[in-house]
């Protein structure tokens, strides 16, 4: 037999998810207030719920947790990417750098970018990334 969930509502916040998702006009805070929605509705496995809001259950298990912390402002206060990821290759300024030769049309392949990155800005980038 499956485990009960635990409750998702803690906050009694069911009526302002409902209003909130159907005003949101951003679409990844709009994607995780459906996501709790659905969650709350407790019909479906978060597995199908994943499915249906294009997104993993391993992310929509971390939606519902932030939801039971902080409410509606804990699940939407969080950006998108903010639990981590890489570090950027390019600085600002390197990135500004870069941009300006690409509007320029300095290179013709994709090999001519991956050798100005490694010559120019010191950066090692296959050829797939490029």
């Amino acid at each position: 037999m499956p485990a009960r969930r635990r409750p998702i509502d803690v906050h009694r916040q069911t009526a302002e998810v409902i209003e909130r998702e159907s005003l949101e006009k951003i679409p990844w805070k709009l994607q995780r207030l459906q996501g709790i929605r659905l969650a709350m509705e407790g019909q479906d496995a978060y597995r199908r719920i994943a499915e249906i809001v294009r997104t993993t259950a391993a992310t929509l298990n971390k939606w519902v947790n932030w939801y039971r912390e902080g409410g509606i402002e804990g699940l939407l206060s969080r950006p998108v990417g903010a639990e981590g990821g890489k570090e950027p290759r390019f600085s600002p300024q390197d990135w500004e750098r870069f941009r300006a030769e690409l509007a320029k049309g300095t290179w013709r392949t994709a090999r001519d970018v991956q050798r100005w990155l490694r010559e120019s800005l010191g950066l090692k980038i296959s050829h797939k990334e490029v």
